[in-house]
C-alpha cells in the first residue's frame, strides 16, 4: 500500500492505542484510516488522478475556468496540494501542476505588476 511511505508505518497509525480512527496525525484527504487501515477503498497509488480527491479538485478547477468564479473549496484545496507536493505529485502530477498554476494566477492578481513581469516571462 502507498499509505506506508513518507515515514508513516501501520504500527504508528492504525493501532487502537490511538483511538477508533487511528492516529489523526497520519491522515489527510487522500490517506484516510479507512483506506490505509481498514482496507476500504482503493490504494491511492492505484487510483492516481481518478481518486475522488483529485476528481473533486479537477471539477472545481474546470468550473473556475469556465465561470471565473472560484468556490471556497477550490481555494482551500489547491494550497494543500502544493503543501504536500512530494506525496501528491507521485499520485497525480497534473493536479499538482494545476494547483501551482492557480497559485501563480492568484499571486499575479494580488502582487504588484512588477512581480508578474519578473516571473511570468519565463513561463511563456
Amino acid at each position: 500500500s502507498s499509505c506506508w511511505t513518507e515515514g508513516f508505518q501501520f504500527e504508528d497509525c492504525c493501532t487502537l492505542d490511538h483511538g477508533p480512527g487511528g492516529n489523526e496525525e497520519c491522515w489527510d484527504e487522500v490517506y484516510t484510516y479507512d483506506v490505509c487501515c481498514g482496507g476500504a477503498g482503493q490504494d491511492p497509488a492505484r487510483a492516481g488522478c481518478e481518486a475522488e480527491y483529485f476528481q473533486t479538485f479537477r471539477r472545481l478547477a474546470a468550473e473556475y475556468y469556465a465561470s471565473e468564479l472560484a468556490r471556497p473549496k477550490l481555494v482551500e484545496l489547491y494550497p494543500r496540494l502544493i503543501g504536500n507536493i512530494n506525496a501528491r505529485i507521485k499520485l497525480c502530477a497534473p493536479a499538482v501542476l494545476q494547483a501551482m498554476l492557480l497559485e501563480m494566477e492568484e499571486r499575479a492578481a494580488i502582487e504588484p505588476a512588477s512581480w508578474a513581469a519578473e516571473r511570468l516571462p519565463g513561463y511563456a
